[in-house]
């Protein structure tokens, strides 16, 4: 008689555990989803944050080209190069 009783309990026991395994099954696949989006989105932000830092070092740049060869200092500078520090 105890096995009579024990077998539906066992076979209960069994359905919930392979219940609870698929629902843990399925959090899982989640969890690797939101990881996947995760990296995704720190790869995009850093391609953005690498564009913009090379656009600030493009001006930088562009701006101590512009302090070495005169361009830039002043309004009335001509706007050949020849003519910059000519004493014009």
């Amino acid at each position: 008689m105890m096995l009579g009783i024990a077998g539906p309990s066992v076979a209960i026991d069994l359905d919930a555990i392979e219940k609870e395994g698929e629902a843990i099954k399925q959090q899982t696949e989640n969890v690797k989803k939101e990881g996947t989006q995760v990296k995704t989105d720190a790869k995009d932000l850093k391609v953005k944050e690498t564009v913009t830092d090379v656009g600030q070092t493009k001006d930088e740049a562009t701006k101590l080209k512009d302090m070495v060869t005169g361009f830039g200092q002043t309004k009335s500078a001509s706007t050949n190069p020849k003519d910059v520090g000519a004493g014009k």
